[in-house]
């Protein structure tokens, strides 16, 4: 097969287009690191929440050597 020599103005055109679509996905690729960046904080913020609520209302857990479990809350007699 023999290669063929381009125009300098198109091998130009061709190389505007790739970085134009090279720059497209580096800011796809930035959005997508900044929306699972979003979603982990969003996880850590949930996991804190979700932990002071139950230090408020879990006021002891026992665990006996069969598996059994007790559970008692702070607002349980």
């Amino acid at each position: 097969m023999k290669d063929k020599l381009i125009s300098k103005q198109e091998f130009q055109l061709k190389r505007k287009d790739r970085k134009t679509r090279l720059k497209e996905l580096l800011k796809q690729d930035r959005d997508v690191q900044d929306e699972v960046k979003e979603a982990i904080d969003q996880l850590e913020r949930h996991d804190e929440y979700l932990h002071q609520a139950l230090k408020v209302l879990i006021k002891e857990i026992q665990i006996y050597p069969d598996g059994k479990l007790d559970i008692h809350s702070s607002f349980a007699n």
